[in-house]
């Protein structure tokens, strides 16, 4: 009976989110675009600003 107490927010929030995401038409990235900048999906680690010595 405990798991219904901690597990309903957690269900009530992600319905929320998964009605608002649908509602607002989000759809997933093109994948013309991603193939337009092979370099950033290949090697990611490049594109970071690290203060490394």
């Amino acid at each position: 009976m405990i798991w219904l107490i901690i597990l309903s927010p957690v269900i009530i929030v992600s319905a929320i989110a998964i009605y608002f995401g649908f509602k607002s038409g989000t759809t997933p990235p093109d994948e013309s675009q991603l193939a337009g900048k092979p370099e950033e999906i290949i090697n990611p680690m490049k594109n970071m600003n690290t203060f490394g010595p």
